[in-house]
């Protein structure tokens, strides 16, 4: 029973992920290549992040802004504003997380790595599967 405990409370703390060592936070808000503020924080499948704000497309007003690149039909009526654009992140080692990532512009959903660099930046990378993998990375600063 007390081993149960201590094991329980490792894994939520984030002891396993490398090696007895915790996860370092990421937390917080940060500021995309794309200008847009994002705020990661825990939700209920580990880390997400919420669309905070962004430059809207020229003529459109932030707050209207629908999904209409959506791959799913059912969900380009939805504001982009306030959605999770990431979601399911859990470490994978102290500096690592995994999970998935949602691009508005194109409309799509694809696994995605998160990496904390040692400058302070946060690299995510999403890849989609058409014959070979295609990735986009791109550099994340924390907002001040």
């Amino acid at each position: 029973m007390a081993k149960r405990q201590i094991l329980g409370g490792l894994i939520a703390a984030g002891l396993l992920a490398s090696g007895g060592e915790a996860a370092a936070s990421i937390e917080g808000r940060w500021i995309t290549d794309d200008k847009a503020t994002v705020q990661i924080k825990p939700c209920n499948d580990g880390l997400c992040a919420e669309l905070l704000d962004f430059p809207p497309p020229n003529g459109e007003i932030m707050e209207q802004v629908t999904d209409r690149n959506n791959e799913d039909e059912s969900k380009r009526n939805r504001k982009v504003l306030g959605i999770n654009v990431l979601w399911g992140l859990k470490p994978v080692s102290t500096d690592k997380w995994a999970g998935m990532v949602y691009d508005p512009k194109r409309g799509m959903a694809v696994p995605a790595t998160l990496k904390l660099q040692t400058n302070g930046k946060l690299t995510l990378t999403g890849c989609k599967k058409v014959v070979v993998n295609i990735c986009k990375s791109e550099d994340w600063i924390r907002a001040q």
